[in-house]
């Protein structure tokens, strides 16, 4: 336990509203779990500072998923963020968030439903990430 413990404190990402220290509302920052077990994102490499912040819509994990997906993006300023889920014919399956979102590191589960919340056939999948007059793409393989 006390590794586990050790591994997710380490990895904890920390910025102007976590703090640099522990306290009661952060801990000891964002949890970053997959840095913790050794596989580390560009959209958690921005929120540690690693890497200098731009828009990123970055690859889903897992992918291939069944039956939900973590997409993680950046956003280098505040802004009107939409993103979207389209099969391989570019028709929209669901809107996944659509809203005026703070910069930095964030992330969307989808779980293969559509805007009906039935759940979509196996195959491929493209997520959109639109935000200030950029748009960003990524595949998704969704395997049942």
């Amino acid at each position: 336990m006390d590794e586990i413990a050790e591994k997710l404190t380490s990895n904890a990402a920390t910025d102007e509203y976590t703090g640099d220290v522990y306290n009661d509302t952060w801990g000891f920052g964002k949890l970053c779990i997959l840095g913790a077990v050794g596989i580390t994102t560009d959209v958690e490499e921005m929120a540690m500072g690693a890497k200098p912040p731009r828009l990123l819509l970055d690859q889903n994990y897992p992918n291939p998923f069944n039956p939900t997906t973590w997409i993680p993006f950046y956003l280098p300023k505040d802004g009107e963020v939409s993103i979207r889920i389209y099969n391989v014919r570019g028709e929209l399956v669901k809107v996944l968030k659509e809203k005026w979102m703070s910069h930095g590191a964030h992330s969307v589960h989808w779980n293969g439903d559509d805007r009906n919340n039935r759940q979509v056939a196996s195959g491929l999948y493209f997520c959109t990430l639109r935000f200030g007059g950029e748009v960003q793409s990524r595949k998704l393989v969704l395997l049942r």
